[in-house]
Parts: C-alpha cells; sequence; structure tokens
C-alpha cells in the first residue's frame, strides 16, 4: 500500500509567503536576461581619478554638539547661539544673573508704585484712586536711570563677559566662569572706552535719523567679542568691527535684527506670566514678581543676542580671512587632523 503523501507545511500570516517554484523543465524564453551592451551610456560616472570632497569641517564638542566651521547661513547662526546656550548654561546664568537679578530687583521696587501700587482692577473700578505722588523724584530718577543700564549698558559686557566662553565652547574647549570673568576683567578699561564711544557714536546719529542708528550698532556689533578674544584696545576693536562687518553689512544688520526680534518674544513669553501676577496683585506688594519677571527673561533673552554676535564675528573672519583654514592648518602642524 502506498504511503499517503506528506502533508503541507502550515504557512503563518506572520511570515513571508514562500516564493513559487518553478515547474519542471521550465527554461527562460530566447533573449531573456540582459542585452549584450547593456550598461550606463558612455561618459557617465565620475570622471577618472575623481575622489569625493572631504567632510566640511566642523566646530563644537560633544557638550555642544557640531557648529558649522565654515560660512554660516542665518539658520547656522541661530541654531549655533541656543547650542552654546544651553552647553553653557550654567556658566551664563552665574555671568548674567550677577548683573541681571540685583539690577532687576532695584528696578521693580523703584518702580513699586505704578498704578499708584494698585491692583489693575481697582484702577479699572476707580481711575481716579491712583495717586503717583507716593513716588519721589529721586526714585525716579533711579528707576529710568536703572532700565536704562539693563537696555543699554548691560548687554555690551554681558557679550564681553561670555565672549570667552562662547569662543572656547565653540573652538571644542571649555571655560569656566571665574576664568571669563578674569579675562574680561583684563581688558575692562578698553570696554568701557569702547562702550562709552559706541554710545556717543549712536546717540549722535539719532540726533539726525533713526536710520543712521541702525547702521552705527551694526557696524559696532562685534566690538566686544573683537576686543575681548583678540585682546585690543577700544579704538582698535572699533575699526576691527567696521572690518569684518563692512563686506556683510546687510547681511549683519538683518541677522542682528533678527536676533532682537527673536529674544524680544522670547522675553516677552517667559515674563508676562508673573508681570501679569503683580500688577493683578498691586505693585507696591508685589514688585518682587515685576523683578522675577525680568530676570527669566532677560537670563535667556541677552545672552543669546551676545552668543549671535560672537558667532557673527567667527562668520567674518571665516569668510574673508580664512579662520577656518587657520584652525585646520593649525591643526596639521600640530600632528592632528581636522574634524
Amino acid at each position: 500500500m502506498a504511503d499517503p503523501p506528506p502533508e503541507p507545511t502550515p504557512w503563518s500570516p506572520l511570515e513571508p509567503a514562500p516564493a513559487p517554484a518553478a515547474p519542471p523543465g521550465y527554461v527562460p524564453p530566447p533573449g531573456y536576461g540582459p542585452q549584450p551592451g547593456y550598461g550606463p551610456p558612455p561618459g557617465y560616472g565620475p570622471p577618472p581619478g575623481w575622489v569625493p570632497p572631504p567632510p566640511r569641517p566642523k566646530a563644537g564638542s560633544a557638550r555642544t554638539g557640531p557648529l558649522p566651521l565654515h560660512p554660516m547661513g542665518v539658520g547656522d547662526i541661530l541654531d549655533g547661539a541656543f547650542k552654546l546656550l544651553r552647553a553653557n548654561a550654567r556658566s551664563v546664568v552665574l555671568i548674567s544673573g550677577a548683573l541681571i537679578v540685583p539690577m532687576s530687583f532695584i528696578t521693580a521696587f523703584l518702580g513699586r508704585h505704578t498704578l499708584g501700587g494698585q491692583s489693575i482692577f481697582s484702577v479699572l473700578d476707580d481711575p481716579s484712586a491712583v495717586d503717583q505722588s507716593s513716588a519721589r523724584a529721586g526714585e525716579i530718577v533711579l528707576l529710568y536711570g536703572s532700565v536704562l543700564a539693563r537696555y543699554v549698558l548691560f548687554p555690551f559686557f554681558i557679550g564681553a563677559a561670555l565672549s570667552p566662553i562662547v569662543e572656547a565652547s565653540y573652538l571644542g574647549g571649555e571655560r569656566t566662569a571665574g576664568e571669563a570673568l578674569r579675562i574680561t576683567s583684563r581688558v575692562l578699561p578698553a570696554l568701557i572706552g569702547a562702550w562709552l564711544l559706541c554710545r556717543l557714536l549712536w546717540t549722535f546719529s539719532v540726533v539726525f535719523c533713526i536710520l543712521p542708528a541702525f547702521v552705527v550698532s551694526a557696524f559696532f556689533v562685534v566690538v566686544a567679542p573683537a576686543l575681548v578674544i583678540e585682546r585690543l584696545g577700544a579704538v582698535a576693536a572699533m575699526r576691527r568691527s567696521i572690518r569684518l562687518v563692512r563686506p556683510m553689512f546687510w547681511r549683519v544688520l538683518l541677522i542682528s535684527m533678527l536676533a532682537g526680534v527673536i529674544g524680544y518674544f522670547v522675553n516677552n513669553a517667559l515674563g508676562t506670566v508673573p508681570q501679569l501676577a503683580a500688577v493683578a496683585i498691586g505693585t507696591q506688594y508685589a514688585w518682587p514678581l515685576l523683578a522675577v519677571g525680568e530676570i527669566v527673561g532677560s537670563l535667556v533673552t541677552l545672552p543669546f543676542v551676545a552668543i549671535v554676535a560672537v558667532l557673527l564675528y567667527y562668520d567674518a573672519r571665516i569668510r574673508h580671512e580664512g579662520f577656518d583654514l587657520q584652525l585646520m592648518a593649525a591643526d596639521l602642524a600640530r600632528g592632528g587632523s581636522a574634524t
């Protein structure tokens, strides 16, 4: 008696279906398969001796991630600024907070008589109840002075103090807040002189028109990093900034304005809630909330704008002085390899 045929192997739908077997005696038809002479057309493909170009060099470190060591676009600069800010957050907060925190509390305390110190709801119910007489003339003068210091003086000096940290982090190293402050203290007289000269020219330009003020701001946007990183004097740093910015003036102006707009919206987004709470409660007693709103926003926005200025400085040096090639040559001279 013949053996029964073997049972078929069960097939699971989770497995690929077996390929159908060719029937016995099957042969491909004549002419099936690659034809003689089949291939890419003549001249197709890389020319003889061609090798792919090396990857573009990168800056940065494991903490920052790769940063562009080549002419940077707008996205490269803004993304690099956020990466450097995040990677050096501790040092940035220590340096920026040393100036921002006490001044924000002083400004908020001097402004506690805003709306007569009352809640905004009380003022809306009875506008005549607002009494500004409790604010003395001396307090008003100090209030305006503290506001000017925060918006005019601090950005320049915070940018200068952060320049050594950003320089080291961008080039793959690391510096602490103490090291950065020691480096900045050595050029403090030149920093003060450069700030005074830049402010004087900016004020003089504002008298005539707003547009010249933007021109002056753009030409001197990299004064602080150039002065601290290259150890220049006040006038030499201003000349250096003009020399670096002139070939890319419109680009620097637009990126600086864009960074300022981003900082403005970020500052409002972070500081609005505590400031609204202070106005709702009444600034006479809730003025510390005004300070908190200023601190939270400024600790992000002022360092961000300062880091953008440092990256614009390096971008100008890469574009017009071959700074990236200098770094690669120095690395090769040390026996390393450019990354």
